[in-house]
């Protein structure tokens, strides 16, 4: 494959293993290549800079540097920018594999894979991609209420902005996403390009604040660039009832686990969302009680299929 210049950021966060994945980085067959460490705060600011002072084709990007951030971005002239987790190897051929699709297929602005686990076995459909219209895109993740599948790497074509998507707000996440989709297609490697370290955790820190987060994005997403839309106002409220239902479901496990507080403060927010949900949908968690016992390990299918039964 040519020796395409391509910019790595590599978004550190926790106790991550930055040089395990670097060194996976280096051997693949990059030309021009620099890699940013895009790092979350406390220890890991200066693990960044100690790193970065000593590789010439590292930078490290302090956690909310914004004027740092600026300085990478328009300095950037790499006509791709890959980014993954620190605690994620990439596989042999990944980045061969997303630019081969990045250059053949001119209307693609964004491809993403999901992540394997380290014990599994490489797969040989790294190049096989699903792609889908931006448009086509937006609306299935209107329907998931959540940004586009996969948690492995992520390659944009041409960056001319911050990072895509900083760890901690995926908020922030679901907003690139949306708004790269108005701008081209959106691909989806069949095979993942990268594989997590055990230790691997989530993202989240709670699921209503999560589902905040999300619900914040798609509002200012139909606010901005989203308006245009022919059916804008739809997929809005599309978005906001998978929200909802997400959010009643969660509140069903909270209710049977016990905590009261947590429970309360989902279906409140389920609850605003779709406010055209009937008694049905609220009647048993406003009398107090807990949804009907399931059986243990399958808590979470009951909840959401509770959910899918009382809404509209």
């Amino acid at each position: 494959m040519t020796a395409t210049p391509v910019d790595v950021a590599i978004l550190c966060r926790g106790t991550a293993d930055v040089e395990g994945c670097a060194a996976s980085v280096r051997a693949q067959r990059l030309g021009g290549m620099r890699m940013l460490i895009v790092s979350d705060g406390g220890e890991n600011d200066q693990i960044a800079r100690d790193l970065a002072a000593s590789r010439p084709d590292l930078v490290a990007l302090p956690h909310d540097d914004a004027a740092a951030e600026r300085r990478w971005a328009t300095g950037a002239q790499a006509p791709f920018l890959l980014t993954l987790s620190a605690r994620q190897r990439l596989v042999a051929g990944a980045v061969d594999a997303a630019l081969a699709l990045m250059t053949s297929r001119l209307d693609v602005v964004v491809g993403f894979s999901p992540c394997a686990e380290a014990d599994e076995t490489a797969s040989s459909a790294i190049n096989d991609w699903r792609i889908d219209d931006g448009l086509s895109a937006i609306r299935r993740m209107c329907g998931v209420a959540s940004a586009a599948l996969g948690d492995g790497p992520v390659i944009v074509r041409a960056p001319r902005s911050a990072p895509f998507g900083r760890f901690g707000n995926e908020g922030a996440r679901l907003g690139a996403w949306l708004r790269l989709s108005l701008r081209g297609a959106v691909a989806e490697c069949a095979a993942p390009l990268a594989v997590r370290a055990p230790a691997e955790v989530d993202d989240d820190a709670g699921p209503l604040r999560s589902l905040d987060a999300r619900r914040e994005a798609f509002a200012a997403f139909f606010r901005t660039d989203g308006r245009r839309l022919a059916d804008a106002a739809a997929l809005a409220r599309l978005a906001n009832l998978r929200l909802a239902q997400q959010a009643y479901w969660a509140a069903c496990a909270e209710r049977a686990r016990g905590h009261a507080t947590a429970s309360g403060d989902l279906l409140r927010f389920a609850r605003r969302l779709a406010p055209a949900a009937g008694p049905r949908a609220w009647g048993l968690l406003d009398a107090g009680g807990p949804p009907p016992a399931p059986e243990s390990g399958w808590l979470t299918a009951f909840c959401r299929r509770l959910a899918l039964e009382v809404f509209p």
